[in-house]
């Protein structure tokens, strides 16, 4: 399942936290680039630089740390997923053990092997 997909709006939340502070930012900067005037500065706009400034800092960090908690969701997604592939792993093992143990089945164990192929076929591609 993708990110943007609308099934999971859980997943696009971080993306959508973000293009908002990105907006902020840019809204941020269209007062500095109209006002900018050529090297004469009052104490008012060197004011307005200032606040301007910190408030672009401000939203700098507040994106790194939306970036932080999106990587850290993508991780925990990472995780879950090789849990799923080490618990069927560990099913594939003991069928093939149950089926080898028997031997009377000697085509079962490579039917086995196409449902190994098909799962990684699902999982990595």
């Amino acid at each position: 399942m993708t990110p943007e997909s609308p099934s999971n709006p859980t997943d696009t939340s971080p993306n959508r936290r973000l293009n908002t502070l990105l907006a902020r930012a840019k809204q941020q900067l269209e007062p500095l680039n109209e006002t900018q005037q050529p090297r004469t500065t009052s104490a008012s706009s060197a004011t307005m630089y200032a606040s301007t400034g910190s408030k672009l800092e401000e939203l700098e960090g507040e994106i790194i740390k939306e970036q932080y908690k999106l990587i850290d969701a993508l991780e925990n997604c990472l995780e879950k997923q090789r849990a799923k592939i080490e618990a069927q792993k560990a099913t594939i093992e003991e069928l093939r053990k149950q089926i080898g143990g028997c031997g009377q089945y000697p085509g079962a164990l490579s039917a086995l092997s196409g449902t190994r192929e098909a799962i990684r076929k699902f999982y990595f591609n």
